[in-house]
């Protein structure tokens, strides 16, 4: 989703009028040098060889140009290219740049509340000495799994992440390989946690699933609905195929086909739907066998 010259114009606005300091802890040489190879693009300023000369005659040296210069420069691309633009924006937070948490807080709701406008908006990848460093991701169509902390094991949450930016970088072939990396995981999780026996990598989806079902009240023989039943072996059906569908189109393996955004995003958003979905019967199995205790102590 194209990011429109509004949404640009109007939160780098708002980032002047509260005088945030854009390049935080470091000069505007180490900020842009951390996005550039600034001295490998040409200098618009004869008496110097790259843009690295030209940052330091104008805006260390001489200070004649204004402190959102970089915006309409067109050598940095910002107003041209959705990349470039999001990368930035994601610097602006980074811990390197501005390690205090209330700044990044304030900052990153400014950006996502102008993001939001065209789909967009920056979340944590990943943290670095407990600092989070955040990517963007498209939110267009996009399912969210709510109090992402009950996926437990951070392989699992890193995989949620990169469902989103794989999406949002166009390797949707990235994205179907982690979308079964992230209903394997869970299913191993709760493998583990129910039957005290660590799973070991190399197995189908569809043996995983079949190994826990019956611990989460998922059997289709447990239940008297029939449209219930239907809908359960329709799950085990989509964990099959989506096993098949990572090994043909994911990058897991040199790939027969190649997927269209719809496929990634139609795998992507239904992992996240049967990842919650197998959440939520472990947390009411889990209280069901505590009620069950507690009754038996009585």
């Amino acid at each position: 989703m194209q990011i429109s010259d509004i949404t640009r114009r109007n939160l780098f606005d708002e980032l002047r009028i509260r005088k945030i300091n854009w390049f935080g802890r470091l000069d505007e040489v180490e900020f842009l040098g951390r996005l550039y190879d600034l001295k490998h693009m040409r200098s618009s300023d004869r008496r110097f060889e790259d843009l690295e000369g030209d940052i330091w005659q104008h805006r260390i040296n001489n200070l004649d140009w204004e402190e959102y210069w970089w915006l309409t420069d067109a050598r940095l691309e910002i107003q041209t290219d959705d990349h470039r633009f999001l990368s930035l924006l994601c610097e602006l937070v980074h811990p390197v740049v501005r390690p205090q948490a209330d700044e990044v807080t304030e900052l990153l709701e400014v950006i996502n509340r102008h993001l939001a406008k065209d789909g967009w908006r920056l979340v944590e990848r990943e943290r670095i000495s407990g600092h989070p460093v955040y990517t963007s991701i498209s939110v267009d169509s996009n399912v969210q799994i709510v109090d992402e902390e009950r996926l437990g094991t951070g392989f699992a949450l890193s995989q949620l992440r990169k469902c989103d930016e794989k999406i949002a970088r166009g390797d949707y072939d990235g994205a179907m390989t982690a979308s079964r990396s992230l209903v394997e995981r869970v299913l191993a999780d709760i493998h583990e946690r129910r039957l005290g026996v660590e799973v070991r990598r190399g197995g189908s989806l569809k043996d995983l699933y079949k190994a826990i079902k019956g611990t989460l009240n998922l059997a289709e023989v447990k239940e008297t609905n029939d449209s219930m039943k239907g809908m359960l072996r329709s799950l085990a059906s989509f964990i099959e195929n989506l096993d098949d569908l990572a090994n043909a189109m994911g990058d897991r393996h040199l790939g027969r086909v190649t997927p269209r955004r719809d496929h990634a995003m139609f795998c992507v958003n239904s992992a996240k739907t049967i990842v919650a979905f197998l959440l939520d019967a472990f947390d009411l199995t889990s209280d069901t066998d505590k009620q069950s205790i507690s009754s038996d102590e009585k």
